[in-house]
Formats: structure tokens, C-alpha cells, sequence
């Protein structure tokens, strides 16, 4: 039992250190839950979405301060939360999937990572994004 458990943290922290969420949250980190619309999210993550398919339900709110994402215990090892500010953050691509909406956006530049969201979470991110007129 003992082993199981450890293959299975270890396995989610090596998530963590190969798809960069750990060197994401050193610059972004989360110092307090910054309230907002808080969301789970079925799929989403870091990078492409042809190249991941989570399991973990993503935490994501949207608030004044910028996009928080994290993850629930035991996803959370190797999985510290994140608060990226907005400025951070920009719109790369927009569209439906089985009825969806998803964005795809990008952190920083130059960029330091790509982050997918579907569903509702992705339509309230790609509006406080849209350039305003």
C-alpha cells in the first residue's frame, strides 16, 4: 500500500517538475487565495492540449488580481498554486470543442508557458482579455 501511494505522488510531482508548473509557480506564485469567480475545471492544464489529458480537476478563479490555478490535494504535490496577473497573460487562440469553449493562452514574453481552459472558465478569461474599445 505504502508503495502505491508513493508511486502514485511520484509520479504527480514529476509531473509537476517535467511540464513546468514548478518553475511557473517560482515566478508566479500564490501568496493568499485571491478570491474572485472560483471554478473547477474538467480539462485543462499547462501546454498543448494535444500533448496532456489531466485527470485532476484544475482549480481555477478569476479575480482583479489576475488568473489563479492550482489543484486539490493530492494533485497539489509538485503542484503549488499559481496567481498570474493579467498583464501576464495573453490570448493565442480561441474555439469550440464538442460544444466548449476552450482558449489557449500564453504566460509572459518571451513566453515561459502555454495554459489550455475549457468550458465556462475559458469564455470569462477570453472577455477579461479582449482588448477593449
Amino acid at each position: 500500500m505504502a508503495v502505491t501511494l508513493g508511486i502514485i505522488l511520484g509520479g504527480i510531482f514529476a509531473d509537476g517538475v517535467l511540464s513546468g508548473w514548478g518553475r511557473l509557480a517560482e515566478t508566479f506564485p500564490a501568496p493568499h487565495d485571491p478570491g474572485g469567480l472560483a471554478v473547477t475545471v474538467r480539462e485543462g492544464g499547462l501546454g498543448d492540449p494535444r500533448w496532456y489529458h489531466r485527470v485532476a480537476p484544475l482549480r481555477a478563479s478569476v479575480g482583479f488580481d489576475g488568473l489563479a490555478l492550482g489543484y486539490p490535494f493530492p494533485f497539489r504535490v509538485g503542484h503549488p498554486p499559481l496567481l498570474i496577473p493579467w498583464g501576464q497573460l495573453r490570448v493565442l487562440d480561441t474555439g469550440l470543442r464538442n460544444e466548449e469553449t476552450t482558449v489557449l493562452l500564453s504566460v509572459s514574453r518571451p513566453e515561459r508557458a502555454r495554459i489550455t481552459l475549457r468550458g465556462d472558465l475559458a469564455a470569462v478569461v477570453r472577455e477579461w482579455l479582449a482588448p477593449r474599445r
